[in-house]
Formats: structure tokens, sequence, C-alpha cells
């Protein structure tokens, strides 16, 4: 056993894969942005290499939907739960406040100066500073797919179970080995 005298530090690991490349990162007290990752509104995890080019345009229109959808699904979460006594002025004033919120965004239109700045200040609230819209995530975008997606999609298209994939992959192939060699003769 080992014993550590003096100071000893608490530190964490992290680590990240790319939901596009399949490239692992990790490092110790690592942020996602020192990894060089982003996260898309709808939660893809990706090197930012990947990142789609839109116009500036496209980024505030793109930033300004997510907001509006953000907004309305708060609201929405808010109304469809059942508060204590305590608790209900507070979602009231919250629903009060994403209401506000939204007029003010719903308002706001591109080339409008400092307006575009509250629009960032607020994305910047609601999201991590580090998510991108949807049309810049080239999962949600479908330029590229990643093994899950695609398995998920192959399995509703042709009306089959993971059960039903594993029995035609034993009935064909009977070991990992034949599987293996099939894959590769086919690269």
């Amino acid at each position: 056993m080992k014993i550590r005298n003096g100071f000893v530090s608490n530190s964490s690991s992290s680590s990240f894969i790319c939901e596009v490349s399949g490239v692992s990162e990790s490092g110790w007290d690592a942020s996602r942005r020192d990894l060089g990752f982003v996260v898309c509104v709808n939660g893809h995890t990706f090197l930012e290499k990947y990142t789609i080019d839109i116009s500036d345009r496209e980024l505030f229109e793109a930033k300004k939907a997510a907001l509006l959808k953000k907004f309305l699904i708060n609201e929405k979460a808010l109304e469809d739960k059942s508060y204590t006594e305590e608790m209900h002025k507070w979602r009231e004033n919250y629903i009060a406040h994403i209401r506000e919120k939204y007029s003010i965004v719903e308002q706001i239109h591109y080339g409008d100066g400092d307006f575009e700045d509250t629009l960032d200040e607020y994305y910047n609230d609601v999201f991590d500073e580090l998510e991108v819209p949807e049309n810049q995530c080239p999962l949600c975008m479908f330029t590229e797919v990643n093994p899950e997606t695609f398995f998920k999609f192959y399995l509703k298209e042709n009306n089959l179970t993971k059960s039903d994939v594993a029995l035609m992959l034993k009935e064909r192939f009977k070991t990992w080995e034949n599987f293996r060699n099939y894959m590769a003769s086919n690269e």
C-alpha cells in the first residue's frame, strides 16, 4: 500500500468519444473544449473540426430557433408537473420569465446590432457555450451517420429486433472468426 504525505491533489480525468470518427480523447482535469470537442443542442458529441460551416445569418437563425424551442419545452415541463404550494409561486414567476425571454427573442431580427448580442447572451445562458446549433452538427444534418443511428434505422426499416439480427448472425456465421473473415473480405 502506498502512503502519501503532504499535498495530494484530487484530480479527475475526462474522456470524450467523437460520434463521427470514433476517436477518443482524454486528459486530467480537461474540459470538452481542452480536448477539441463540442456537443450539439441534441446531445451529439464530436470533434470541433467536424462542425459544419454555416453563414452568420444561418447561425443567428439556428440559435434563435433553438432558444425558442428550449423556452417552449421548459414552459411545458413546468406546466406538466404538480408542485407544492411553496413551489407554485416560483413556478409562475419562472414561467413569466421564460415567456418574457421568448417574446424578446421572437422579436429579434438578424442585423439588429445590440439585439444580436442579447440573443447570444440568452443562448449562452440557456446552452453550454460549446453547444452548437443543429445545422452545424454533421449527425443532425446526416452528412455523417454514427453506428448507433445506423443500427437503429436498419432495425426499424427492416422490422427487426436485436435478437433477430443475433439469430441471423449465429445461423449464417456460427463463429466470430467466420464473421470477421467475411467482413474483412468485403472491405
